[in-house]
């Protein structure tokens, strides 16, 4: 009986142990993901082959240039080496659009599309161009503005070279400008794409006939500095106006191809004055150019980011510095090269600072989760319109100092500065807008307006009809050059020559005088980069808006736009000039792609493309629609990202 109850015992304990029942399992647990640090460290532990294979997948150029790179791998050194490459590996990985957007832009890989029209026939008509032409965008221009000025606008602009001529139609509202004797059409070509005005052809109807010339300018007017006739020269006006002409004269020896970018104007005379229409940019691509020629840049800082500091999971703020960062990188020399890697990665850690106090205060805007043209516009430290202090010559031996380094960008140390400044000044609010607001009457408030001294000329000009404004413009005149002549002016030398208090387009100079002084000199410009480093300080977004009259006797303004994260939309700090009638609106984009010193050929590689241009003009509308409604963001992200070939 005992050795029939064992038996009896054991079968019933394995027909229960494999029974398909989960009687005695344990039950199931969730899986922990990992987190981003120990992902970090688990891809660290494969080869830098292996790191390189799963970044190919998805950013084979950025795989390549570390590849390629030799001394980055010295420079960061073996064992933080691995680390950053995880890290680069894991943000290619991210899901976040944003990061992918910005990794297209590390990457260089430039979305271009080709002309496509059939057989060109100078005729006047528009037929052949239909299929590339731009979409009419924006509301129409006053006609009020247009009769007021008795100019042309282009309805409707288009351009293609092929096979080695350049063809352009412009849809004009007046054709009857064509009739009038003398008046010009202006076409002004950048050649290479670094948003510089290389050539401007002179196209000019004298007794009936179409005469053209071109003439060089910038840098290469030295090549030609006379006028040239324009060779095989065809001009048509029908339902618009058609034009061609050769192009082997226009670019200069050092180009192998010209990049064309086309600025439409013309010019008329009404009671004296010169007069100029809007200028239409008109993109032809060069469809030879190749993406990727300057990734190196960018990944050269986003890798050395990661090794200094750290990325965090989807970082947009880290990719964001290092976008705008390699203007600098490929321009500047070796001890830039040093000092740029050093302010990158306080500039991170100054972003993360920020991030903290932003979310102590419990603000509605947060640096971190702001998109990318914001994450672009916050972290562009070149100074606005300080690009005076940069080398912008193409030749291949001039390249950035550190004397142009620290003129052209404004240093962390002074950002740590305005932070605190701003705090004690109980200018930071929860609200972006609030805290915008403030800065911008606190800045007023510590500005003396001044003229700047070569623009007084012009104003006592334009204002002869009114003695009593000519005699106070002449004293202010005759003030600022006494105080220049004192030296009395001088904050600092650039170059050897001396900066003068009111023409230093510096904020760190600005602040010095402040707290010399209690305030600084300037007018709206000076304003405008101050209240933009402030802004960019206590972590809101900023950008430069400008804007100059539609043909019309008044003078322009600027100030400080910022992202507001609460309405999805970049607004004013400003209530604007809203009795003035219609204007154009300049917004001042980030040079995210090198551009200028490098745009010339670079170790027998291909010359580096498409860098964006500083600027984009709006349709007209009152300065009162934009300072009530904002500007959407997804606008400025498309002015922001898109290049312009």
């Amino acid at each position: 009986m005992r050795r029939q109850w064992i038996c009896a015992s054991f079968v019933i304990v394995v027909c229960l142990s494999s029974s398909p029942l989960t009687i005695f399992a344990q039950p199931d647990r969730p899986v922990k993901r990992q987190s981003y640090e120990q992902r970090v460290r688990r891809l660290a532990r494969e080869s830098e082959d292996q790191l390189l294979d799963k970044t190919a997948r998805n950013a084979p150029t950025i795989a390549a240039v570390i590849r390629k790179d030799r001394t980055l791998k010295a420079q960061i050194g073996e064992d933080g080496f691995g680390r950053a490459l995880a890290q680069v590996c894991l943000l290619v990985e991210s899901p976040d659009p944003d990061c992918q957007e910005a990794l297209r832009i590390i990457g260089d890989t430039v979305p271009r599309t080709k002309a496509r029209v059939g057989k060109i026939s100078i005729n006047g008509k528009s037929g052949e161009w239909r299929k590339i032409l731009p979409k009419p965008s924006g509301r129409a221009w006053g006609r009020e503005t247009v009769d007021r000025a008795r100019e042309f606008w282009a309805k409707g602009v288009a351009g293609v070279v092929r096979e080695n001529r350049l063809y352009i139609m412009a849809g004009m509202t007046d054709q009857e400008y064509f009739d009038r004797p003398y008046n010009k059409l202006i076409v002004r070509a950048d050649c290479i794409g670094d948003t510089r005005r290389d050539v401007q052809l002179n196209i000019v109807r004298r007794e009936g006939r179409w005469e053209g010339v071109f003439e060089c300018q910038g840098d290469w007017k030295h090549q030609n500095p006379k006028p040239i006739p324009i060779t095989g020269l065809k001009v048509a006006v029908g339902k618009v106006v058609e034009f061609a002409m050769d192009i082997d004269d226009f670019a200069p020896p050092s180009v192998a191809k010209p990049i064309w970018t086309i600025y439409l104007k013309a010019r008329t005379e009404t009671a004296g004055k010169v007069m100029y229409p809007r200028t239409r940019n008109v993109p032809i691509f060069n469809e030879t150019a190749e993406a990727g020629v300057a990734a190196g840049a960018y990944v050269r800082n986003l890798m050395l980011l990661a090794a200094d500091v750290g990325l965090r999971e989807s970082d947009r703020t880290a990719a964001a510095i290092a976008i705008t960062a390699a203007t600098m990188q490929a321009t500047g020399d070796d001890a830039v090269r040093e000092q740029l890697r050093l302010d990158n990665a306080a500039l991170l850690e100054f972003a993360r600072e920020t991030m903290a106090r932003q979310r102590r205060l419990k603000a509605d805007y947060c640096l971190d989760q702001y998109p990318l043209e914001a994450q672009l516009a916050w972290s562009n430290r070149l100074v606005w319109l300080g690009v005076k202090y940069l080398s912008w010559n193409r030749a291949r031996d001039s390249v950035n100092d550190l004397e142009n380094y620290e003129w052209a960008l404004v240093d962390i140390e002074t950002l740590r500065d305005l932070r605190d400044l701003a705090t004690e000044a109980g200018l930071v609010d929860a609200s972006a807008a609030q805290t915008a607001k403030n800065i911008d009457k606190w800045v007023s408030s510590k500005m003396v307006f001044r003229y700047w001294i070569h623009h007084l000329p012009r104003e006592i000009n334009r204002h002869e009809d009114d003695p009593a404004r000519v005699a106070e413009l002449k004293r202010k005149y005759e003030e600022l050059l006494a105080l220049r002549e004192s030296g009395a002016a001088t904050l600092g030398y650039f170059k050897g020559e001396p900066v003068y208090e009111v023409f230093a387009r510096n904020t760190r100079a600005y602040l010095a005088l402040m707290r010399e002084k209690g305030h600084f000199y300037g007018g709206c410009p000076d304003h405008t980069w101050f209240c933009q480093d402030m802004m960019r300080a206590v972590g809101l977004a900023p950008l430069a808006f400008s804007v100059h009259s539609s043909r019309v006797d008044k003078t322009g303004h600027c100030w400080a736009g910022f992202y507001d994260p609460t309405r999805g939309r970049w607004g004013s700090s400003q209530a604007g000039r809203s009795g003035s009638v219609w204007w154009l609106l300049d917004i001042d984009r980030i040079a995210i792609y090198p551009y200028a010193a490098m745009a010339q050929r670079v170790g027998g590689e291909k010359a580096l493309p498409f860098p964006l241009f500083y600027k984009r003009e709006m349709q007209g509308r009152r300065i009162k629609d934009l300072t009530q409604k904002g500007i959407r963001t997804d606008k400025i992200r498309r002015w922001m990202l898109t290049p312009c070939f």
